[in-house]
């Protein structure tokens, strides 16, 4: 849930609890009033009157003089202590009417309790209608480390307390940054709110905020009312102005409205809606822009998710996502990923999930929203898709027994449609050891259709079976290191064999498949293809080997190395559409590497090598620096023959004690531009900062360029003014949030 302002919330919380219940003291008797009885000095309360002893509801009273007049009325005076549990009220002097249960107290009136510091001149407070004020006063949140002064604090009853003449700060000096000023405030320990009129916050001595009403929370309740405002700025749409407000509808409900003032577009209402129920959370998010001053189009995004569970094993989830036209996100959204989206997602899934097999019931469609795909390479809808999945170990031995189903019903305006079924059953042999493993697997793939719209003379139930044969081991060497004395060194063999025979799929359609990346992880996987319209011949073997630098007191990895490379025995023949089935005898080189060797340092890499013509087919490369606080480098390069080959740069670093330079530089070498560029201030202060950042980017779909300004005025303490920059730097510099 949204947070609410944490300053309101100490604030008020600590005045109203320090009310120091001054009918208690009536538990000691005027007639004991001798000096040496129930009013003593500090040194001479006895041992049981401590407070571990006198209980927590005990009062404890110590003066240097203390005297009855004839009227019963308590006169202590000189190093006045009045003590209850943690709550202390000190004063000069003290006197306490046991008729009228009042108590007053005049000269250095400090009043302490865990979280606040309150000291004023005067203070009276009513036992009877348990009423109180303190005049003069001034209060330090001990644990915010937040200050200010008050005219007047008044206690009306246990629930109402009332500031009159409040300024408030967290900053140190006699001339603090900021300070927020109100002639008064009410604060209702009942409802769990505060309210003021005629508030602001002055910022170096000018006004910065000014609201003529304001309604905040006072304890871990939400509450309704005005959030802070949001401003920045962007090419495509222009200067934007929000003012969210926050209704706390119940305590399961809550909805967040921000009128968004655009000004060379109109008048944009987001609206976010969440609910909690038992079994049941869910967010419903709507942006609408009525008639949009450049394209006069009514234009809005509509975006839901739901998670629900029924009993123990039944689950929902659902995420649901619209937009009206294709140009929604270039023009209006907030950053550089919603503007290269090319589709949306519109999926529900129904899960059931036993103790060895699962179920699970999809229903999507994807939503196209990029002009340049036609509806022929437009995505599948899956209405429904229908999957089980199940692990069996009988007699808990190292026989199992596995499958995999998948029912689904493809859909699509152009095209060939239809169902397809997917079964492929298996067993598996585990021997396990300690140091090795052999794990022997036996699967045989049937897949069916049923087509609509094929063309004249093709099949409109094409099938394909075949057997798939794996068989994986390795061993685990582990010896003592050079390095150091609780370092080890592992050697890590592994072999995969897999085999499945050729069979001829010309005929099938490809619904959802394409080829499957090439790296470490699909070097030990039997099948080429992601998706089930293509299942690759293979009889090939893939061997791998992993060395490992462990901590053996804390299992601390400092370096990790792989490398790995696929044996064909047998050319490839299947192939998608348009696509030629590779021959070479071996496939290429895979490497990986990861250090780590100080707190300082982190590397990753990894090398794809082509041994037939001696090139790189694809690289990639990162460094990591971070000496300390607030400190940040990282180094980047990513290489793809064909495709691309970029630079990154990153930094978060400290100019001084005050100053922070944050940038980032993405740099495409293959077209000589950059795609990515911001740069970035922090200033810091004890009890304020000020970050401003530009960032220019290109969108992944047209190539276009925007360019973002944004400004953020941090009242430490209190809140922030301006559009958030802490999301917008984290998104640009990898770890920039964990090294604030």
């Amino acid at each position: 849930m949204r947070s609410r302002p944490a300053t309101f919330l100490l604030l008020s919380a600590a005045l109203f609890v320090a009310r120091p219940a001054p009918a208690q003291t009536a538990d000691v008797c005027p007639s004991e009033f001798d000096g040496s009885a129930s009013i003593v000095t500090a040194d001479e309360v006895p041992e049981s009157a401590s407070g571990a002893k006198l209980g927590e509801d005990t009062i404890v009273i110590s003066a240097d003089r203390a005297d009855v007049s004839k009227d019963d009325i308590s006169v202590m005076s000189g190093n006045v202590q009045i003590k209850r549990s943690d709550v202390v009220l000190e004063t000069d002097e003290a006197r306490y009417d046991p008729e009228s249960d009042n108590l007053s107290a005049v000269g250095n009136v400090r009043f302490r309790q865990p979280g606040i510091e309150v000291s004023g001149q005067r203070a009276r407070f009513e036992g009877e209608s348990e009423r109180g004020a303190i005049s003069l006063t001034s209060f330090r949140l001990t644990d915010s480390g937040g200050r200010g002064s008050a005219d007047r604090i008044a206690i009306e009853g246990q629930n109402r307390v009332v500031m009159n003449g409040v300024r408030y700060t967290t900053c140190a000096g006699d001339k603090p940054a900021w300070t927020l000023v109100a002639p008064k405030l009410v604060l209702d320990n009942e409802k769990g709110t505060g309210s003021g009129r005629n508030v602001r916050v002055d910022f170096k001595g000018f006004p910065l905020i000014y609201a003529p009403y304001i309604s905040f929370p006072i304890s871990d309740k939400r509450k309704s009312g005005v959030l802070t405002p949001d401003f920045g700025h962007a090419n495509r749409s222009g200067t934007a102005v929000q003012l969210p407000f926050y209704w706390n509808i119940a305590p399961n409900y809550d909805a967040t409205i921000t009128p968004r003032l655009l000004l060379s577009r109109g008048l944009q209402l987001n609206t976010e809606f969440r609910y909690l129920l038992p079994r049941t959370s869910g967010k419903l998010y709507v942006e609408y822009l009525n008639n949009d001053d450049e394209t006069r189009d009514d234009r809005k995004y509509v975006s839901y998710q739901n998670q629900s569970s029924w009993a123990r094993r039944w689950s929902m989830q659902a995420d649901l996502n619209h937009v009206s036209d294709n140009t929604y996100f270039e023009d209006l959204g907030s950053s550089s990923s919603e503007a290269s989206l090319t589709h949306l997602e519109r999926r529900v899934d129904f899960r059931y999930d036993a103790d060895s097999w699962r179920v699970l019931n999809r229903w999507q469609f994807l939503q196209t929203i990029f002009d340049s795909i036609g509806p022929e390479d437009r995505p599948y809808r899956r209405l429904p898709q229908l999957l089980l999945n199940g692990d069996w170990n009988p007699g808990g031995g190292r026989f199992g027994l596995g499958l995999d189903a998948e029912l689904v019903n493809f859909d699509r305006s152009t095209g060939v449609t239809g169902v397809r079924l997917d079964l492929q059953p298996e067993v598996s042999l585990k021997i396990l050891g300690n140091g090795y493993y052999f794990i022997p697997r036996a699967a045989y793939r049937l897949t069916h259709y049923d087509l609509n719209d094929t063309a004249p003379g093709e099949d409109d139930g094409p099938s394909r079976s075949a057997p798939v044969l794996t068989l994986d081991t390795g061993l685990v060497f582990e010896r003592d290191s050079a390095v150091g004395k609780d370092i080890v060194q592992t050697l890590e063999p592994r072999f995969f064999y897999s085999y499945i025979p050729y069979r001829d799929q010309s005929m099938l359609p490809v619904f959802d498949t394409d080829l499957a990346d090439f790296n470490l992880v699909q070097l030990f996987q039997a099948n080429r293809f992601i998706g089930a319209d293509r299942l690759g011949d293979a009889n090939q073997v893939s061997i791998g080997v992993t060395s490992r630098y462990l901590n053996t007191n804390t299992g601390r990895q400092y370096l990790s190395a792989t490398l790995g490379q696929t044996a064909f025995f047998d050319d490839r023949q299947v192939a998608l559409p348009g696509q030629i089935a590779p021959t070479s005898k071996s496939s290429d080189l895979i490497a990986e590497v990861s250090a780590s060797f100080s707190e300082l340092w982190r590397a990753d890499m990894s090398l794809q090598w082509d041994p037939s013509d001696s090139t790189a087919t694809k690289s990639a490369a990162r460094l990591f620096y971070t000496p300390g606080q607030r400190r940040i480098l990282s180094l980047g390069y990513r290489f793809r023959r064909g495709l691309l080959e970029q630079s990154d740069i990153a930094m978060a670093w400290p100019l001084g004690d005050r100053w922070r330079f944050v940038g980032r530089w993405n740099y495409s070498m293959r077209e000589s531009q950059t795609l990515d560029r911001l740069i970035g201030l922090e200033y810091e202060r004890c009890c304020w900062g000020l970050r401003v950042a530009s960032r220019r980017f290109i969108t992944t779909r047209t190539g276009e360029s925007d360019t973002t300004l944004l400004l953020q005025l941090e009242l430490k303490g209190l809140s922030s003014v301006g559009r958030r920059t802490d999301s917008f730097l984290d998104r640009g510099i990898l770890g920039y949030s964990q090294n604030r």
